[in-house]
């Protein structure tokens, strides 16, 4: 046996020992290794299995009591808990929107954050997305989508470039995915038709969903306009006494104030906010149409540039039909106070004497004769009484209803007028012949069905 040193009867090796000598005569130095408490704060690798499952825990939103309604009042809060969960998931980098570069550098010379600057415009937050998700060259790249300071370098080649392009993608990804499951499902499907906005090669774009929320629920700076679109989004039919047309005449003219304040294009929740207010009207058939009619915006059954003028005339055109089968009810408008109640009985007798001022335009303009209101010659001295204006013969965009000075005209081409197809003030028009074997069907205690008004009972026909 080998003689033990004194040392290892003591408990010591004497590998430890010879460290020690070496350690003390070389003073090499010890490297301590760094580490992040965030495991987010570094590049990901998906085709790494633990990057893979930190992926997926960054998409995850918030918790179902914190998700976003869709409501304005509720904005602001959400705006603060999903700020820090984006911010633990190290993406607010991806908020920072170039707004200015300088000619000698691709990289920009001015960034603004998203989240704290309003001033920044919808022009500029595409840029900067359209420069993430770009797949141009390194060569034919004239500007980058952040900037890149030391320890980072600005990249020099085509696999460096793309290989920043990913990672900002990844972050972009999952603060889509992260935002879009922090927003409870029923606003979901109301922006769903929206969804190619803020969506890149098929998947959520966080900075595009962030910007399309901050352009049409975040709460308007302008006192006017934030009030008048809190109304258009809380009205209802009983308001209008159940008149359709009063309410069309109403949301046209807030919306024209709505845009004054703060510009076209701004504010877009017309729709929704339509499709909510006719759910509160008394007719059964229109709000069955009405329903009909927003299934198929959800799903994107409708055209792509479906407005608020395309919902009025679908809308007019139900609820003509339902006025002049004599299936509509109105009512007397809605009253809070003693004072305000009178108000409202003026309102609703305004609201009646404005329909028949609609039937009797209906019956004059029907016929050609147009001796009164928007037909008469009265305010133009170059037409003579009972020519009709120029603009009831013009129908450039081949539209089927038109609301001018309150009224709703229908366009018709039914040989009841003399003179050429025209916009009429009737709810519905028949042509001569059918017209004449309805009234002998009449005559005779017999109905028959004509035309594409087939089933209709009690059809008004201006003829000429």
């Amino acid at each position: 046996l080998m003689p033990r040193t004194r040392l290892e009867f003591q408990g010591i090796a004497p590998s430890v020992i010879l460290l020690q000598g070496i350690f003390r005569a070389k003073a090499i130095p010890v490297t301590i290794m760094a580490f992040s408490l965030n495991p987010f704060d570094r590049d990901l690798n998906l085709t790494d299995k633990d990057d893979r499952k930190l992926f997926k825990d960054g998409c995850k939103g918030l918790k179902e009591e914190n998700k976003f309604d869709g409501k304005r009042e509720s904005y602001v809060n959400f705006m603060k808990l999903i700020k820090v969960g984006l911010e633990s998931i190290k993406a607010m980098e991806c908020l920072m929107i170039g707004t200015a570069w300088v000619v000698t550098s691709p990289q920009p010379s001015q960034l603004l954050d998203l989240f704290e600057n309003k001033n920044i415009k919808k022009e500029q937050i595409k840029e900067h997305c359209d420069l993430v998700w770009a797949n141009t060259d390194h060569a034919s790249t004239p500007r980058y989508f952040r900037t890149f300071t030391a320890p980072t370098v600005a990249p020099t080649d085509d696999a460096t470039l793309n290989d920043a392009r990913n990672q900002r993608k990844l972050r972009h990804v999952m603060m889509g995915n992260k935002i879009w499951s922090s927003l409870k499902s029923k606003y979901q499907l109301e922006i769903l038709p929206n969804v190619d906005e803020f969506k890149y090669q098929g998947e959520f774009d966080g900075v595009k969903l962030l910007q399309h929320m901050r352009d049409h629920v975040n709460p308007s700076t302008t006192i006017g306009s934030a009030n008048m679109k809190d109304e258009v989004e809380s009205k209802n039919l009983s308001k209008f006494g159940q008149n359709i047309g009063q309410y069309h005449t109403w949301l046209l003219d807030a919306k024209a104030r709505i845009e004054r304040d703060e510009g076209k294009g701004k504010y877009n929740e017309y729709l929704r906010s339509m499709f909510k207010t006719y759910e509160t009207c008394n007719n059964k058939e229109f709000r069955e149409a009405i329903k009909d009619e927003r299934r198929k915006w959800i799903t994107g059954r409708l055209k792509q540039d479906y407005d608020l003028k395309d919902l009025i005339e679908t809308a007019n055109l139900m609820y003509n039909n339902e006025v002049a089968t004599n299936n509509w009810e109105y009512s007397q408008v809605e009253s809070s106070t003693s004072k305000q109640k009178s108000e409202d009985r003026f309102v609703a007798l305004n609201a009646t004497v404005e329909e028949l001022k609609l039937q009797i335009a209906g019956k004059r303009s029907g016929g050609g004769g147009g001796r009164s209101g928007a037909n008469s010659g009265a305010g133009d001295p170059n037409r003579k009484r009972g020519e009709m204006p120029p603009w009831r013969f013009v129908n450039e965009k081949n539209e089927k209803t038109m609301i001018k000075d309150d009224h709703t005209f229908g366009w018709c081409d039914n040989d009841c007028h003399r003179q050429r197809p025209m916009w009429c003030g009737r709810p519905n028009c028949l042509n001569k012949a059918d017209f004449r074997a309805k009234k002998k069907s009449e005559e005779d205690g017999q109905k028959v069905e004509t035309g594409s008004n087939a089933g209709k009972a009690d059809f008004k026909i201006a003829l000429a």
